[in-house]
């Protein structure tokens, strides 16, 4: 009996033992799972402040690049602004990287953690010369003058231009003689164009598309009767080289009068083909064209008298519409038969009809023939020889040494901070 109760007793010690033993084996284990989560939640706050750091320097490096270009877009040449509304500044790729990164390292010259390690710039698609870049810059100031509404009307309703005669202010012979500013012209490259009398020739049918607003082409025409001068127009009121500068755009003569006396032949010479055509459409006028040569040549040769009659008419009356032009008065398109001025006769006895107003309410004045000629012109020659005025004209006004390649609407760089590349397109 008693071993019964030893061995009980034995038994139960032995149980109380391992119990012990088990307890202090789960607190141990507690205290390394414990360990091991705080480890890891050491870890995960040390990487979120490494990453927080990271993002924090790229949104600082982002910021401070971003402001370095907007900068360097805010030396703009304000006389060339205020001139010509166009927004630029001047310098090449290595200059524009200098003052970036003076910019950038100046503001970090006190932050160790954070280094530009590399700078690329380019400027290949974003010269003031490039024609589309310069067409861009162009097209939104005449939406942003147009919007406000200080163009003014080119055709107005009365027909009256001004009809100021033109010629340089301050007495000069209005030529272009030096060597060196020529040879910078940004249209030098292109040459002369020869067949804008025949292209506005070939599209004068379509004559009102001139006219009409939004396409880029208008917007285009619209700046140069805002920025340039014109023979009748006298409200640019900057002082330029040539008297004559729509005019220039349109035949690059290197002399003012030349310029304005080609524009006026190549008038003459459309509204030449125009009346010539006019006279064979009317019945009545082609009756009497007839009728004149039967009496000059009878026979078969009347049909030639015919057709050089009809060429001398169709020319002293394209000379009349001419002088109508000049004096400020509006000429249709398309002539009308109470819109012909000159009579058979006068060219049957060869007499100098002289100037005959016909008191023509509709079609256009000078302006508006210039501006169909301005919109049939080539479109790099009209955009280049636009560069070549405001070239001359801010050689002449502001700087020596200004040129349209020089200047920039914006540039892209490319930079490196921290290991981090960051790019960007800067423009106006």
């Amino acid at each position: 009996m008693k071993k019964s109760i030893y061995a009980i007793r034995i038994f139960s010690g032995e149980r109380g033992r391992g119990r012990g033993m088990f307890v202090a084996d789960s607190k141990g284990s507690a205290s390394i799972f414990l360990l091991m989560i705080s480890a890891v939640m050491v870890i995960l706050v040390f990487a979120y402040i490494a990453a927080t750091a990271s993002i924090t320097a790229a949104g600082y490096a982002d910021s401070l690049l971003n402001l370095a270009g907007r900068s360097v877009l805010s030396e703009y040449d304000r006389d060339l602004k205020d001139e010509y509304g166009l927004f630029s500044f001047r310098g090449d790729g290595e200059e524009i990287g200098d003052k970036v990164s003076y910019y950038v390292n100046y503001t970090l010259k006190n932050k160790n953690h954070l280094k530009m390690e590399e700078l690329q710039i380019d400027i290949t698609e974003a010269s003031l010369a490039n024609t589309d870049i310069f067409e861009e810059a162009v097209t939104e100031y005449a939406e942003y003058a147009t919007a406000r509404n200080i163009c003014r009307e080119i055709l107005d309703d009365d027909g009256e231009t001004g009809g100021e005669e033109g010629s340089p202010e301050d007495g000069r012979d209005g030529v272009l003689r030096n060597e060196t500013v020529i040879d910078s012209l940004p249209s030098k490259e292109l040459g002369k164009s020869s067949d804008l009398i025949r292209r506005v020739t070939e599209g004068l049918s379509s004559w009102k598309e001139v006219f009409e607003s939004g396409s880029d082409k208008f917007l285009v025409d619209q700046y140069i009767f805002q920025q340039f001068k014109n023979a009748q127009n006298g409200e640019v009121k900057r002082k330029t080289f040539f008297r004559n500068e729509a005019e220039y755009i349109l035949m690059g003569d290197l002399s003012d009068k030349k310029n304005k006396k080609k524009f006026r032949d190549s008038v003459v010479l459309l509204r030449n083909a125009a009346n010539y055509l006019f006279i064979f459409a009317d019945p009545v006028m082609h009756g009497e064209l007839a009728a004149a040569a039967a009496l000059i040549t009878p026979g078969p040769e009347a049909l030639l008298t015919q057709l050089l009659l009809a060429e001398a008419w169709a020319l002293a009356e394209a000379e009349n519409d001419m002088r109508i032009l000049e004096h400020g008065k509006k000429v249709p398109v398309y002539k009308t038969r109470t819109a012909w001025a000159v009579d058979l006769e006068s060219i049957v006895k060869g007499t100098d009809v002289g100037y005959i107003d016909t008191g023509s309410e509709t079609g256009l004045n000078y302006q508006g023939y210039l501006r169909i000629f301005l919109f049939f012109q080539d479109r790099a020659v009209k955009l280049t020889r636009m560069m070549d005025l405001i070239q001359i004209n801010m050689q002449g006004n502001y700087d020596r040494e200004f040129l349209i390649k020089d200047n920039n609407c914006g540039f892209d760089f490319e930079a490196v901070i921290n290991g981090r590349k960051y790019h960007y397109k800067e423009k106006y």
